[in-house]
Order: C-alpha cells, then structure tokens, then sequence
C-alpha cells in the first residue's frame, strides 16, 4: 500500500488566472523516514504519450486555443503521432523503449513559404503578398543570370537575393496575406497580437535595414530593426535576432542584438518590408540573400499533462523533495524533405516545466526551463533531463485531482529570443522524485 499524508493543507490561493501557490504543513524531512518506494519509480505511471485519457482523450494535450479544434485561427502547435517503425514515416523509438510511441511536436512557421523552396515567390505565380518598389525583379533561386549577386544562397535550391539600387528601393510582404493566422489587429480577448520572427541573411554591405510599414515612400514605419554582420561581403550566414543560435550550427550571431518581436495593434502598418521606405542608410547599392523567414504568436505553446495527486499504481504524489523530468528527444527527419519538409524547420531548444494553475487555458509564459536541443542527428535519440526543486503539492487531495501541470514547450515563450518555429520528435516521458 502506498503511504499517504494526512497533514493539513495549508493553501493561498491567488486570484482566478493567478497562480496557486500552495504549501504542506507535513515534515518531509523528517530524519528517519524511508521512502524507498519511489526509488526508480516513473510517477508518470500510464501517462504516456498516446496513452488514452476518459476525459481528454489522451493524457498529453496542446494548451487550449493552440489548434483549429481548441479555438485557434489556425495550429499554431501540431501534437501528431507518427506510425509505426517499418511503415512510411515511422521512426523507431528510444533502444530503451521498445513499442513506446513516438510523436512529433512542432510550431508550425506562420509565414508562407518562409523558406522559399515553393514557387510563391516574388516574380513567380502565386507570391502575390510580395510587392516589389523601385526594385529589380527578385532573384530566388540566385542562378547565373542578370540578376545574379555575388553571395551564394542560405539553404536548400532557393533564397531570396535582392539587388538595390537606390536607398528606397524595397521589396515587402503584405502580412495580412503572409502570415496563415491572417496578422489579426487582436484576439478575442481584446490583447494586442505579438510575433517573435527570426531569419537568416548573407550580406555584401555593412547594414541593412528591415521596417514594418506601409509601403509608401513616407517616414511611416511603426518598428525597424538593423541587420549588421560582422565582417561586410564575408559571405558567411548570419541569423537575426543574433543571439539565438546554439555555437555549432554553423551559423554567427549577428551584432548588435536586436529585438526580434512585432506587435500588431490598431492601425499598424501592415507590411514586412525588406530596405527601408526612406533614404536612411548611406549606400548606393544593397546585396543581400534572405531565408528561412519564421514568425510565430509571441504566446505559450505548452504541450500538457494535468498530473493527478492520486493514481493507481505509483505513490502519491509529495512535495518539497526534488522532481526530475526525462524526455527522449531526436531531430525531426522530415525537415531536410523536398516534399513534408517545406516550410519545416529544427527545433533548436526544448523547454519543459512544473506548473500549478487554475486550469489548462491560464498556463502562464516563460515558467519551463530551457534546454538546447542537440543540432544533428549523429547520436540518434538523446534523453534530457529537467530538475524541479521545491515543488508545492496541495494535501490531501481526492483521487483525480490534478496537483500540478507538466508542460513542454519547443523553445521558450518566455524569452522571444529563443521562440522559434521548429519540430522535434518526442518519446518515452518520465517523472520521479527524491527527497533531497
């Protein structure tokens, strides 16, 4: 029989949307107590992933209002399973865990075509949320040619290679158009709409400018960033926002740091645009290569599992003490494909956290802790691990009721740095507890 407390609880409880601070009055470290039974014991139990669930139809869920299912405009995190080993796309699991489901958790990248290896480019059919001004026609795939400029393309057959002559010259995307969520003026909470937005970019000169504005030959930006790589016309890759890349991609951080969040409020401009609307930068002539263009809700994107105080089979959950999450994580082998991988991108960071809220819709941003995912997959599946200290367990609690959120979260939503859009494939979670 598992030991089970019958301390009182003593619980401060915040305000709806607040979280719940709650505190045990029971002697965890009372010198003497034998809690052996939760040596090498997986409190996760049942709760893996794919395991079904009576109430939510399996035990791991998105947030609510991240799908088109939960209330969201579009996905704006995918939670799908992938088949089985030996069938088309299926991945074997961790050696470990032979039979052990394996799912693929990505944020999707918002911004049509981000990685230009479609024909929805701008001079070919169906780019038609690009508009160019004062500006040669683009030259996407950077073959030899009049248009061609002397920097090599980022990745993949295409990037976006641009040619101005002229400080006002400019090519912009309508992000009304651009962006699959529609860049909606607010939600229906009434909030402002935020972005984080990352890309990467080759450079013949020294700056280069990006605004949100109207298109027009007016001062009208609302927000503008600089793009500044570290040696001019070096043809190495630089990402923006600069700081967001693990040291071995094979990319540099850009410099300075830039901020790389847009708000969308009433009566913002609308349009993305690549080189100013002014005569700001003191250059005649601007070479550049862009790609892998990403925009995402500047939100949580929490995968979910309400954690229950009781179950059958395992201890009852304690607090104080010291939690350790486990997670199996690889790269997904879909990005690098001509076909599921368009517009597809690695997730570069990991994060996962204990929460304790009201419910699964007020889960707040930024309470997981980061870890950076590994680049390639030379080492197949690798297991991270996260330490939670000093968790708070309400007691005693009825058999069913949750006790804390465990959540996961590609990248992080506290830091727009590290909010990207990226996939991973997932398996075998697990969760145990010591008392020091």
């Amino acid at each position: 029989m598992y030991r089970r407390c019958s301390c009182a609880s003593l619980a401060a409880l915040g305000a709806a949307g607040a979280l719940l601070f709650l505190l045990s009055s029971c002697p965890w470290d009372t010198t003497g107590t034998d809690w052996s039974d939760y040596t090498g014991v997986n409190l996760l139990g049942g709760q893996t992933f794919g395991g079904e669930n009576l109430v939510t139809g399996q035990p791991w869920f998105p947030m609510p209002g991240l799908t088109e299912a939960t209330g969201g405009t579009v996905d704006f995190l995918r939670w799908e399973r992938l088949p089985d080993p030996g069938d088309p796309g299926g991945v074997d699991p961790p050696p470990d865990f032979p039979g052990e489901a394996v799912y693929r958790l990505e944020i999707p990248n918002l911004f049509r075509n981000g990685d230009f290896e479609d024909d929805s480019l701008p001079g070919l059919p169906g780019g038609n949320w690009w508009s160019a001004t004062t500006a040669p026609e683009a030259n996407p795939s950077l073959e030899e040619g009049p248009n061609r400029i002397d920097l090599d393309p980022i990745g993949g057959e295409r990037s976006l290679g641009l040619d101005f002559a002229g400080a006002a010259a400019r090519y912009a995307a309508n992000l009304e158009e651009a962006l699959t969520d529609g860049f909606p003026q607010d939600v229906p909470q009434g909030e402002a709409v935020s972005y984080a937005f990352h890309l990467d970019y080759r450079l013949k000169n020294d700056q280069f400018r990006l605004e949100l504005n109207n298109n027009v030959d007016t001062d009208d930006h609302l927000q503008k960033w600089l793009l500044q790589p570290q040696t001019p016309g070096d043809n190495l890759i630089y990402s923006f926002p600069g700081t967001s890349l693990t040291e071995d991609d094979g990319k540099l951080p850009a410099r300075p740091e830039n901020p790389n969040t847009l708000n969308r409020i009433e009566g913002t401009p609308l349009f993305f645009s690549f080189n100013s609307v002014t005569t700001s930068l003191d250059q005649d002539q601007i070479q550049g290569v862009f790609d892998n263009i990403r925009f995402v809700r500047e939100q949580p994107h929490y995968l979910v599992l309400a954690v229950p105080y009781v179950q059958e089979g395992r201890p009852d959950l304690t607090g104080g003490g010291t939690y350790r999450f486990r997670l199996h994580v690889r790269n997904d082998p879909t990005v690098n494909d001509p076909e599921e991988g368009r517009n597809r991108f690695p997730a570069r960071f990991i994060s996962a956290g204990i929460v304790q809220a009201g419910s699964a819709e007020i889960l707040p941003a930024g309470t997981a802790t980061r870890k950076v995912l590994p680049v390639n997959d030379a080492a197949g599946w690798q297991r991270l691990e996260w330490t939670f200290s000093g968790v708070k367990v309400p007691f005693p609690a009825p058999p069913g009721e949750t006790a804390f959120f465990l959540v996961v979260e590609p990248g992080d939503s506290g830091d727009p740095r590290y909010l990207d859009a990226g996939s991973v494939l997932v398996a075998a979670p697990e969760l145990f507890w010591s008392p020091k």
